[in-house]
């Protein structure tokens, strides 16, 4: 495990912060590890090596291979289980199937946002062709009933989270960035898709965030780093990660926020929210800056 001394030795070891000129980031990383030498650091240097290694390889992504017969047959029963709590109208709600009355069996457009990328993470991983065409067809309508649930605006409203701030309690920010990051692999250049896109670079604060928590943030520059190659979108992103890594060095990014949203209204926080989605979002960007690829 790589053991830094502070929250940002981390981020600053594999350059994440944004830079036009490659040139920067290579002597960067070559004085960085020259101040490694020089206090005594020099295993960071072989550490930091072989991390770079393991995703320029796709090690952190699992392979096909990999996968054990008691993996498949567990991830088979789990999307079968999924198929089966699919609703008339294509989303997926929180508890059971229902007829959309009740917040536990409604569906919801960040739940459907969550099974549409599990589906999507087994897709050529299965060699069962029925339950595949059974995936796809699910798929499609879950793409279809997040169509019909987009906002005028561009923006998804989640069933489970909320914002105080914001009229009727909505936590636009945070629906609307987990539809965009489960549509990135196949409505990637869609209306609805690039409406979503408009939506959160419009609603970014001056100061680069989103929303008024740390996590709204952190789950917005994870979704818009799948975006990052187009022009519109790069600036809001990079201007979103710098404040997210800001919140890093700072310690705020383990301060939580009430965005929780329960049943009858019951707000409430979750101390590893900020800590996962922040780490979730600079995992990305890190992938992003060392392969070049968007993943």
């Amino acid at each position: 495990m790589l053991q830094f001394s502070n929250n940002m030795e981390f981020i600053k070891k594999f350059d994440l912060r944004e830079s036009n000129q490659p040139e920067q980031v290579a002597d960067s990383r070559q004085q960085t590890e020259v101040e490694d030498v020089q206090q005594g650091h020099a295993p960071c240097i072989e550490e930091r090596k072989k991390v770079r290694e393991m995703i320029s390889r796709g090690v952190s992504r699992p392979h096909t291979n990999l996968l054990s017969e008691k993996d498949r047959t567990a991830a088979i029963a789990g999307i079968r289980w999924l198929l089966g709590l699919q609703n008339r109208d294509g989303g997926m709600p929180t508890f059971c199937q229902g007829w959309g009355m009740l917040p536990f069996d409604q569906s919801s457009t960040d739940i459907t946002a969550h099974a549409l990328r599990a589906f999507r993470a087994w897709k050529g991983k299965l060699t069962d062709d029925a339950l595949s065409r059974k995936m796809q067809r699910a798929e499609e309508r879950m793409c279809a009933f997040l169509e019909r649930s987009q906002q005028k605006n561009g923006s998804w409203f989640p069933l489970w989270f909320g914002n105080q701030a914001m009229p009727d309690d909505v936590n636009p920010f945070y629906g609307t960035a987990r539809v965009l990051l489960a549509l990135t692999d196949i409505q990637k250049g869609s209306v609805m898709v690039l409406n979503g896109l408009q939506y959160l670079i419009g609603s970014q604060n001056v100061d680069g965030s989103w929303g008024n928590s740390v996590e709204e943030t952190a789950v917005v520059v994870e979704s818009l780093s799948q975006f990052a190659d187009r022009a519109e979108v790069a600036l809001a992103y990079h201007r979103g990660l710098n404040w997210l890594l800001e919140a890093v060095e700072s310690d705020r990014f383990l301060e939580t926020s009430p965005i929780g949203l329960y049943f009858a209204k019951l707000w409430y926080y979750e101390d590893l929210y900020p800590i996962i989605f922040t780490a979730s979002a600079l995992r990305r960007a890190l992938l992003c800056r060392s392969t070049g690829e968007i993943v």
